[in-house]
């Protein structure tokens, strides 16, 4: 769960799915609230939020994500870190 809680997606799908039971449940629990808006923007922050916690991210799925090759700890002939005739 940890890992979870700093991946931005799962950050995003946590405040859609409050968002959405807010404004679900201020439709259903209140007079002043039921407007129809109200309803459809929710059934809509409720589903995209669900999307997003489930959606894995790239290392989840055994992707290369944010590490691209051996770049910065390149030898060449000159060292690591390239310091020729210096």
């Amino acid at each position: 769960m940890y890992k979870r809680i700093t991946e931005l997606s799962f950050i995003i799908g946590l405040f859609f799915i409050i968002l959405s039971v807010i404004l679900l449940g201020g439709y259903l629990l209140s007079d002043a609230l039921k407007f129809s808006i109200n309803i459809f923007t929710g059934c809509a922050f409720l589903v995209f939020g669900i999307f997003m916690v489930l959606v894995k991210s790239g290392e989840e799925r055994g992707g290369n994500v944010g590490n691209v090759g051996n770049v910065g700890n390149v030898e060449n002939e000159c060292g690591k870190f390239g310091e020729c005739g210096e």
